[in-house]
């Protein structure tokens, strides 16, 4: 499914791709993570949990541009007054 991508650096990734007239060795970024839709869900005072859609961008070994999406969540925990990642999940 496609998601809505806010901001400028997904669509900067694109506009900033290495063209014909540029030459390949200045300095470029080859990848961009931006995270979509995200969902944050408190549950008490010192947990929190956040869902999100992190779309990667880069290029390929043709360097033509790849897009991949993975689903994500983490479990923060509030310890000592700081947040601490306690759990992670990909699909």
């Amino acid at each position: 499914s496609d998601h809505l991508v806010e901001g400028k650096s997904f669509h900067k990734f694109y506009f900033d791709l290495p063209s014909k007239k540029q030459e390949w060795g200045k300095p470029w970024v080859d990848s961009n993570v931006t995270m979509c839709s995200p969902h944050v869900r408190r549950i008490g005072k010192d947990v929190a949990i956040i869902s999100y859609v992190r779309i990667n961008q880069m290029l390929g070994d043709d360097n033509k541009p790849l897009v991949s999406k993975t689903s994500e969540s983490r479990v923060w925990e509030r310890r000592n007054f700081k947040w601490i990642n306690v759990h992670f999940h990909r699909s």
